[in-house]
């Protein structure tokens, strides 16, 4: 009993709900019953002047809403009028450079997820010039320390144009050479000397995944030392020095070799081939493609057509740069296009020159029987009945391959 005093001493102060529950002698609630212990307080009833004070911000919120609709209808105007002068903004640019307005409005819409480089400032410049000036000597100041030497330098306040010039290109050599440059040290001499002797000294040895291994013996029925000898072979005996690689007959079928891989990757189609000698209608008009960078001093024909040894390195070069390559021509470059060669058929010009005839034109010719291929014959023969028409871009590939058989045939 004496414990249970203790405790209900040393409770809480009781709130005024609490103490009018108890007063009325109610045991009816959960607060009745505990009375030490706290609970959530009731909303209490709103005296007249909060109600008044309601009653005024509701008044002034219905005033102010007329005029706040009017101005959310306002900015929507503003807004709108806005986005009709971008969209025919984005439609004049379009027209002018000759791309879709939806390339316009992503680029116009698009966001910058790099950061651009920092550029040398003036006051990074004369940190700069500061902190080499007192640390030349070997010693160490801190940042804190060099800020405070700077602002203290009289010399280095109210600089002139030329002045200020002078400290940001020495900071931005700075820069450029540490960049650059490597951290020549013992440490790194050593090392560069290491792997040196590890290059001359230690021999060389296969790398590879056993799977890789398994192959070439259980496939290709070769050893990797027999590739080894097979490769070496070859480098010493097909043209791996500079001189043969720099040969006409070399330089003729890289040039070959790039252009006709560019066409491929170009149209997307594997059996494509140049064609140079119907190259405006075969090429240009129809695929949509044409071959930029070509060299100057070269005439536009096949490379094994080319004689000059100047010439053709010249080309190769400018394919293995990038200078001379294919690009996708432009809807007006393609209608200016189509307009020129309508004007030179106009004219009486020959625009596409035709196959060459075959000297047996015009001549029955029929397949010899062969003994015991009858039934063969006539199999192949039903089966041809049943396929369907060939692929109309096969016959556009075949034909550029006809074109280029007689281009072959020059070399």
């Amino acid at each position: 009993m004496n414990e249970l005093q203790a405790h209900r001493s040393a409770s809480p102060p009781l709130d005024s709900v609490t103490a009018d529950v108890l007063a009325e002698g109610n045991s009816t609630s959960w607060a009745a019953r505990n009375p030490g212990l706290p609970i959530i307080p009731p909303h209490q009833p709103l005296t007249s002047a909060e109600k008044a004070q309601i009653n005024v911000h509701a008044a002034e919120r219905k005033a102010t809403a007329g005029s706040h609709q009017e101005k959310e209808a306002s900015l929507n105007d503003t807004v709108k009028k806005l986005l009709e002068d971008m969209k025919k903004r984005v439609d004049t640019i379009a027209t002018e450079h000759e791309v879709m307005p939806d390339k316009v409005q992503k680029l116009l819409g698009g966001y910058q997820f790099y950061k651009p480089s920092r550029s040398a400032t003036l006051w990074n410049a004369l940190l700069h010039a500061k902190a080499t000036e007192v640390n030349a000597a070997g010693e160490k100041h801190t940042p804190v320390e060099i800020r405070q030497m700077v602002k203290d330098d009289a010399g280095m306040q109210d600089l002139s144009e030329e002045a200020q010039e002078i400290y940001i290109h020495a900071l931005e050599e700075h820069r450029a050479l540490k960049n650059m440059g490597v951290r020549a040290n013992n440490t790194a001499a050593a090392k560069d000397v290491q792997n040196t002797l590890d290059v001359v000294l230690r021999l060389a040895t296969w790398f590879g995944t056993d799977n890789v291994m398994d192959f070439w013996e259980d496939i290709m029925k070769w050893e990797p030392d027999a590739i080894a000898r097979k490769l070496e072979q070859w480098a010493c005996s097909f043209g791996q020095n500079m001189e043969e690689q720099n040969s006409l007959e070399n330089m003729q079928k890289t040039c070959a070799r790039l252009i006709n891989s560019g066409l491929g990757a170009m149209t997307k189609k594997q059996n494509i081939r140049m064609n140079f000698v119907n190259f405006d209608v075969t090429i240009k008009s129809k695929l949509g493609i044409d071959l930029m960078g070509w060299p100057a001093d070269a005439k536009f024909q096949s490379p094994f057509n080319m004689t000059n040894i100047e010439h053709v390195r010249s080309l190769r070069d400018a394919l293995k740069s990038g200078t001379c390559r294919w690009v996708h021509m432009s809807p007006q470059e393609r209608r200016e296009h189509a307009d020129a060669l309508q004007a030179h058929r106009a004219s009486g010009e020959i625009v596409n020159k035709p196959h060459k005839k075959r000297s047996d034109a015009g001549v029955p010719r029929k397949h010899k029987q062969v003994a015991g291929k009858e039934n063969q014959s006539s199999k192949r023969k039903r089966a041809s009945k049943g396929q369907g028409p060939r692929n109309r871009d096969f016959y556009e590939d075949e034909e550029v391959i006809d074109s280029d058989e007689d281009n072959s045939a020059d070399k």
